[in-house]
């Protein structure tokens, strides 16, 4: 992960990666977390924890599992503007600091 978000700096290229794994969420953008194929958050990693009340990252599988995708959902849809917003905020600032 460490080679990809270097070649993506560098070259400024988009790098997608598809993981289970919650390792080395601080190389991110963004994140886009799907339950039963529903977005139940898409945003910064720095707002994981916030977003789904939990104190670390590895808790957010076990904190999916307690609701359905359908609710995570309708959370996502209520409180999603707040986190593109943040996502609008981040992006400008990489670009008038010019990376």
């Amino acid at each position: 992960m460490r080679r990809l978000h270097e070649l993506s700096r560098r070259d400024g290229r988009i790098v997608i990666s598809v993981t289970h794994s919650l390792a080395h969420l601080e190389l991110y953008d963004s994140i886009l977390v799907l339950h039963e194929g529903r977005v139940a958050y898409h945003g910064p990693p720095s707002g994981l924890t916030h977003y789904f009340s939990v104190d670390d990252t590895e808790s957010i599988y076990p904190r999916l599992a307690k609701q359905s995708s359908e609710k995570w959902r309708r959370s996502w849809l209520k409180h999603g503007p707040a986190f593109y917003n943040k996502i609008e905020r981040n992006r400008q600032k990489l670009i008038d600091e010019g990376n």
